[in-house]
């Protein structure tokens, strides 16, 4: 079986959700040729650094207008049709790739690359079946496109919403995100506490914090610590250097304020963090928020972008998956409120559980081994 995966660097959860389906692929299948390539990459240098660079640029330093520019580019629009033409016109150096490597099924964990490998379809006719995994909790224009055989969404409300724009139901597979399946091993959180050093018997708050504004962190951090009960605190900055060193100052300066905290910069364990942990705080990326369902892990949405992580908030605050926090120093009454109510917290935690009723990669695996023909495995 050989499978071609299409992604991009728009945010690191499109790179994470190939990474997931290429790792379980090759030790599922011994026999499997696996290959990932970066679409926008793969296209041009220039393509790239405008449509990756400029989310990164629009999403940090003016969400507002990257927010009007994802709902327009949700509509159809003389503005929109000038673009698709664009990315047809550059997807026929997805061409060769795919030739060459010669796929049984491709794969595509980004909008961008489902909308040019289906152009590139059209143009040659190459009848590869093409499965485009949307990594988020709510549907965009620009992954429904017309030679996308398979759709894998999030959960059956999107699959609902995909009908309702005119998606044949049996095009729809709502089966997850894919995520490494170590999310998915449940582990005792006191016997974790204990291996990381924490007290096993505190309430532990994670902080996936590399994603957020320096001044924003901080400011939660503080609130954190000006809450009345007992608690311990977990940050991890991810590749964010520069915010855990100041971290790092802030803490030595400040102190805790009696509540332990510990710091981390890059960890490839993020999962044993999740599972040792009673609530989240995050942005609502789409992955982040597909790990920590897996892990049972309510959440705490902080300053989601407007786009698709203002939908993946609305979806989640929605199906009592996480709640929204003010900005900065006023979380303090909403995590009081939270801990002084464990039934709250509990009936998110099922929630969790019941919104993750399967292991998406696995359920992947089995559709793309139906789509070469071959028999699911059990």
């Amino acid at each position: 079986m050989r499978v071609l995966i299409f992604t991009a660097s728009t945010g690191g959860g499109h790179k994470k959700a190939s990474a997931a389906l290429e790792n379980f692929i090759r030790n599922k299948d011994g026999c499997a040729e696996v290959k990932t390539v970066d679409a926008l990459k793969a296209v041009g240098k220039s393509f790239d650094k405008l449509i990756s660079g400029g989310y990164v640029f629009l999403a940090r330093h003016a969400p507002r207008v990257y927010g009007k520019m994802y709902r327009i580019s949700d509509k159809d629009t003389l503005l929109n049709s000038l673009v698709e033409r664009v990315t047809s016109l550059k997807s026929k150096k997805l061409a060769p790739v795919i030739t060459d490597f010669n796929p049984d099924v491709i794969i595509t964990t980004h909008p961008f690359a489902a909308e040019m490998v289906s152009a590139v379809k059209a143009k040659t006719g190459i009848n590869t079946p093409l499965i485009s995994i949307v990594t988020d909790f709510a549907p965009h224009k620009t992954y429904i496109q017309p030679l996308v055989d398979y759709f894998v969404v999030s959960s059956s409300e999107m699959k609902y919403q995909l009908e309702n724009l005119g998606i044949p139901s049996a095009k729809i597979r709502p089966l997850g995100i894919p995520v490494d399946p170590v999310f998915y091993q449940q582990s005792d959180k006191a016997s974790l506490r204990r291996e990381m050093g924490l007290d096993p018997d505190l309430p532990t708050i994670l902080m996936m914090a590399g994603s957020f504004g320096v001044s924003d962190v901080f400011d939660i951090y503080e609130g954190i610590l000006n809450s009345r009960h007992k608690l311990q605190i977990i940050i991890i900055t991810g590749n964010n250097k520069k915010l855990f060193s100041e971290f790092e100052e802030h803490i030595k300066k400040s102190g805790d304020g009696g509540k332990p905290t510990m710091l981390n910069f890059f960890v490839n364990d993020v999962y044993r963090y999740m599972h040792a942990s009673d609530l989240l705080i995050t942005k609502p990326g789409g992955l982040t928020v597909t790990e920590a369902l897996a892990s049972n892990l309510p959440m705490a949405i902080f300053k989601a972008y407007p786009g698709q992580e203002s939908d993946n908030e609305d979806y989640l605050i929605r199906n009592n998956l996480a709640l929204k926090l003010p900005k900065g120093k006023r979380c303090t009454p909403i995590i009081d409120r939270l801990l002084d109510d464990p039934e709250k917290l509990d009936s998110m935690r099922r929630s969790c559980g019941e919104f993750f009723k399967g292991r998406a990669v696995e359920t992947i695996y089995n559709l793309i081994k139906s789509a070469c023909g071959q028999t699911p495995s059990d």
